[in-house]
């Protein structure tokens, strides 16, 4: 596990609610099914100090183990960019949401494992936004397991 991940929108542009938009993603381990997923929370109002504005939302919940969800903001587009460890498949999916969240549990799916090794071991992925040449850049930094 790690520790949780937050974006929030930085533009000038407003949500539908006419305000920024905020998330944090976090691994959970859920007990009734042995495994973890990635999960968050989300606020549409994220300049209020109100705690009742905070919703939450399903990255990846499923009987594969999800985890160390990490989340950015793209500018250009309006997008939240998120990526996450599959240890089930050994992959790293890539995802991408709107600032308006307006299904919070459906993310588009950009590719579903933009790695080039299935032997992934906690890889700590990231995903980072340059504005500039709106491009995304993914990273990750653990190495590989060693084959027997």
């Amino acid at each position: 596990m790690q520790e949780p991940s937050i974006a929030t929108q930085f533009n000038f542009v407003d949500n539908t609610l006419l305000d920024i938009s905020a998330v944090v993603l976090f691994d959970r381990y859920y007990t009734a099914t042995g495994d973890w997923d990635a999960i968050g929370l989300y606020n549409l109002q994220a300049v209020s100090n109100t705690l009742t504005n905070w919703h939450r939302l399903n990255i990846a919940v499923s009987n594969d183990n999800e985890m160390e969800c990490n989340i950015n903001f793209d500018p250009t587009y309006n997008n939240f960019l998120v990526t996450y460890y599959n240890a089930t498949s050994g992959v790293l999916p890539y995802i991408v949401n709107g600032i308006n969240l307006t299904n919070p549990d459906t993310w588009t799916v950009i590719s579903p494992g933009y790695n080039d090794s299935p032997n992934l071991s906690y890889p700590y992925p990231k995903v980072e936004i340059n504005a500039v040449v709106t491009k995304v850049a993914h990273v990750w930094w653990q190495t590989v397991q060693a084959e027997e």
